[in-house]
């Protein structure tokens, strides 16, 4: 079910926006998740009611999807990787168990998979929307195959998408295991990088994968530093496969014999006196040896497997002592020119039951990574430029935004905007801070920490102009979350010009204020167009404008001319 809305209160507490000079947005009880690469498209979820929202402050659109929590039939699910367009196409699933579709101007679109697929997700998407990854596969299982493939989808001349194309994919994990899923994540804006995971057979390391497609359009992958994974360089003995399966044994009983073996051990279950009955005294001799037979050489080749599974696994688990980075399942993150991929580390230190966070990032033009430990956070995304956006993670809730620049140590998201921008700043003291309840680990007692600043979890426009953040509200609990729209380009609602004696201040509401007496005032539209004139003006003009950029120029009644850009 899907209504549309205007932004409006009740949704979006939001101030008048001015082209690209936007002010801050307030959003209750949605979390923002995704943004496009220009920052005008997000992606936001209600996760007490399942609404999904889809809006673009800047166009004033807003579509707001109702999931369905009762009957878990409707589950609106954002891609896990970048799945927003500069279009406004937004790549999701719509069911708990995944399927691969797309929304775009209010619909939602499925997207082509194979017969029999059972679970399929789409991903990331193209900054022109023109391509999607993702994977499809069949449904959960614990026999030895792929669960999840990698793919893209095409978009056709009529705009709807073609046909899913399977990505080539490592059929081994780094252990030489079938792995259980090969996931394409992410996708760059010319769609001929793709970056994703491998997740290892035991379903516990993840491997980062990239894909790069030739001229001409053939597709290759390679793991991305597996040294990681295995730091000392461990060699895996042969994995011994799967465990060997117990004769059973209705296939040695008729149905007459299996049905009083059942009834026996009923009787049993309810006394739990003696043996269990066995199935052997069931069966006819014959039938009683050949059991026996098989269940012997069951048990021999078990203690072997069992002997060199436990040998395998040995190796593996030394992996993690020997300082493995731990990738976080699908928390992986691309530029959008397919330069730079960062995923983070995630373990845990049982000694102080604490989470131990850090990303890594990769330099794919050169082959380089570096770990960014200087912080106990969690990578949110890239920028072309390399800078990195992470949240600190506290009791499995965002507690606070960073930013790295250049891949050196990470700072709190308000001293990244400080000195970018004061307003925007002193807007995000106003309403970020705030005095929250916490407690001491170690006595349990509870205190309060005054002003403290509430950023959450923080994603960011590939050139970091516009900033978005979730944060659980810690100082009142309801609504439970915000989101904040933070743009970089953001400015005071008055603006003035003032030399001498003689000047102009511009508010708000299309408002503008003469100091001294002026002989004609001119307002431009960011265009250069001529949007109103005024002779021998009042002290006080209303211009009556609508929101947006504008150049006044005013003249005093001696000739001196000032000038100012202002935002109504």
């Amino acid at each position: 079910m899907k209504k549309q809305l205007l932004l409006a209160a009740g949704a979006l507490l939001m101030a008048p926006m001015a082209m690209a000079q936007a002010e801050p947005i307030i959003l209750e009880n949605f979390n923002i998740e995704a943004m496009s690469p220009d920052g005008k498209w997000l992606v936001a979820k209600n996760y007490a009611s399942g609404e999904f929202m889809v809006f673009n402050p800047s166009e004033g659109a807003e579509t707001v999807l109702e999931g369905d929590l009762e009957s878990y039939t409707i589950d609106y699910t954002k891609g896990s990787g970048n799945c927003v367009s500069n279009t406004g196409v937004v790549v999701l699933t719509t069911t708990y168990t995944g399927d691969a579709s797309y929304f775009f101007e209010d619909e939602i679109f499925p997207l082509s998979v194979p017969e029999g697929t059972g679970m399929a997700f789409s991903n990331g998407i193209t900054a022109d929307g023109s391509r999607i990854c993702g994977s499809y596969g069949i449904e959960m299982t614990l026999d030895d195959m792929i669960m999840q493939k990698p793919c893209i989808w095409d978009r056709n001349e009529d705009g709807t998408y073609g046909e899913l194309i399977t990505l080539p994919y490592p059929v081994a994990d780094f252990t030489g295991r079938t792995p259980q899923y090969v996931k394409a994540n992410l996708i760059s804006a010319d769609g001929k990088t793709i970056a994703g995971q491998v997740m290892d057979y035991a379903g516990m390391m993840p491997a980062p994968i990239v894909w790069k497609e030739s001229e001409d359009g053939t597709w290759t992958y390679e793991y991305v530093h597996l040294e990681l994974l295995n730091p000392e360089g461990r060699e895996f003995p042969e994995w011994p496969g799967e465990e060997p399966k117990m004769p059973d044994p209705e296939e040695y009983m008729t149905p007459e014999e299996f049905a009083e073996y059942c009834l026996a051990l009923d009787e049993w279950f309810e006394s739990w006196e003696d043996e269990a009955p066995n199935p052997a005294d069931f069966m006819s001799p014959e039938q009683a040896e050949a059991y026996l037979a098989a269940k012997a050489a069951y048990e021999e080749s078990n203690v072997t497997w069992y002997e060199d599974f436990m040998t395998f696994m040995e190796v593996y688990e030394q992996l993690a002592s020997d300082g493995a980075v731990l990738y976080s399942f699908n928390n992986i993150f691309m530029s959008q020119n397919g330069r730079y991929i960062v995923s983070s580390h995630e373990s845990t230190d049982w000694e102080t039951y604490s989470s131990i966070l850090y990303p890594v990032v990769f330099d794919l033009q050169e082959g380089t990574y570096k770990k960014l430990d200087s912080a106990n956070v969690m990578a949110t995304g890239i920028a072309d430029d390399g800078t990195v956006t992470a949240c600190e993670i506290r009791f499995f809730q965002p507690n606070g935004s960073f930013v790295s620049e250049n891949w050196g140590d990470f700072i709190p998201l308000q001293d990244y905007v400080q000195p970018r921008n004061a307003n925007l700043y002193a807007w995000m003291e106003e309403n970020m801070r705030h005095d929250v309840e916490d407690f001491d680990s170690a006595t349990g007692e509870t205190f309060i920490v005054e002003g403290k600043w509430c950023t959450g979890c923080a994603i960011a426009s590939n050139d970091m102009q516009t900033i978005a953040c979730y944060v659980s509200n810690q100082w009142g609990f309801d609504p439970y979350y915000y989101s904040y729209v933070l743009p970089m380009g953001f400015m005071t609602g008055v603006n003035s010009a003032v030399s001498g004696e003689f000047g102009i201040q511009a508010k708000r509401g299309g408002v503008i204020n003469i100091v001294g007496d002026a002989a004609s005032v001119m307002v431009y539209d960011i265009n250069g167009k001529l949007a109103g004139r005024y002779n021998a003006p009042a002290a006080t003009i209303n211009t009556g404008l609508s929101n947006g950029i504008y150049l006044v120029k005013a003249t005093s009644k001696e000739g001196k001319t000032v000038n100012v850009k202002v935002v109504f």
